[in-house]
């Protein structure tokens, strides 16, 4: 099979993508795919895999398909209000840099208000919104919704997103065929910028550190705020009492009020199972810890419980390969049923009550 020179060659993939012509082609490699890890008992990357028609039901919980028509039909995504916030305030700020440069409306194609935009230079700025996420989860931090202040950068990880945005705009112009001049010329499509960040002059780095600095401002346009993570573990063995989802969250939006919560379990665990997927139905971040292949944990469930199993997979934010030991111990909290005197820890009494925790020591 091809991944197995890939991993002998490159190690085991983080994720695995496949897009062919024909449904049926798509699903027996993912499904081949898949079952070369379940072979071995180990935990498959996720595997995403293209299919237009309806979802089929030989699909595992570890696949994941996309392009499909109920997808592409989603009216959110058709009309993308939301998401045109967002994008409509980069490229406000943009025009912005571009007016106190002394151009005008209507000097070239990129300077227009956003109503008369040509719609390839509307998909440059949404593009730019895409990667929001991406450029957070780099430094540990999330959106979430709700207005109030966003996350300060560091020195650091200032220079490392607009590293990052150079990426993104440079990797976005070559595949628009453009290619480096020393010369723009939008017409020939060349630009001097084309180069990698080092090489920029500090004033066009400049630029790129500008458009981090503005992120907090242009996603409080779209009703959304940028926050640091607050990693908490599950830890296994739980019994079968669990806090009450909504006050656990309360707790901690009260206390860190400044940090987005991510909850980390082991599927294989059930006292993680019944609380991570609560949790997840109501909107917050849950990321899964696998030891082996997941459908050797979701086969030996109850029906009832396979396929909310099954869900919490599907809709996990992370799954990682591996038991709890390696995160719980770079977790910011720990969540147990048990006495812990790790002072990270947060103890559920039986009742469900939240019994000691950092807060209250």
């Amino acid at each position: 099979m091809l991944i197995d020179a890939h991993v002998a060659a490159s190690g085991e993939p983080v994720a695995i993508l496949i897009d062919l012509d024909d449904d049926d082609r798509a699903l027996a490699v993912a499904l081949a795919v898949d079952a070369r890890y379940r072979a071995a008992a180990l935990p498959a990357p996720p595997i995403h895999v293209r299919m237009a028609g309806a979802h089929d039901h030989r699909i595992g919980a570890g696949i994941f398909p996309f392009g499909g028509l109920s997808d592409l039909a989603d009216p959110d995504m058709l009309l993308q209000d939301r998401h045109d916030a967002l994008a409509r305030s980069i490229h406000d700020f943009y025009l912005e840099g571009r007016f106190a440069e002394g151009e005008r409306i209507g000097a070239r194609a990129s300077m227009q208000e956003w109503e008369d935009l040509p719609e390839s230079f509307r998909d440059d700025n949404r593009l730019v919104a895409d990667c929001y996420q991406l450029k957070l989860r780099d430094i540990g931090a999330r959106l979430v919704e709700g207005a109030g202040p966003s996350l300060s950068l560091s020195p650091d990880e200032l220079e490392e997103l607009s590293r990052a945005e150079h990426d993104r705009w440079m990797a976005a112009k070559l595949v628009q065929g453009w290619t480096h001049g020393a010369v723009r010329d939008d017409a020939r499509r060349l630009h001097p910028d084309i180069v990698p960040y080092d090489d920029l002059s500090e004033a066009i780095k400049d630029l790129d550190r500008e458009q981090v600095r503005i992120m907090a401002r242009l996603l409080s346009a779209s009703g959304r705020r940028a926050l640091r993570t607050l990693t908490v573990a599950l830890l296994p063995g739980g019994e079968d009492s669990a806090p009450d989802p909504a006050a656990l969250v309360a707790a901690l939006r009260a206390h860190y009020p400044d940090r987005a919560p991510v909850f980390v379990g082991d599927l294989a665990d059930r006292w993680s199972r019944h609380l991570l997927g609560p949790l997840q139905a109501q909107g917050q971040l849950v990321q899964l810890a696998l030891a082996c292949h997941v459908q050797a944990i979701l086969d030996p469930l109850p029906a009832g419980e396979a396929p909310r199993a099954a869900a919490l997979v599907q809709g996990a934010d992370a799954i990682h390969a591996g038991g709890m030991t390696a995160l719980a111990a770079r977790a910011d909290l720990l969540l147990a049923s048990d006495p812990s005197p790790d002072p990270r820890a947060i103890r559920i009494d039986p009742d469900g009550a939240i019994g000691r925790a950092p807060w209250t020591r």
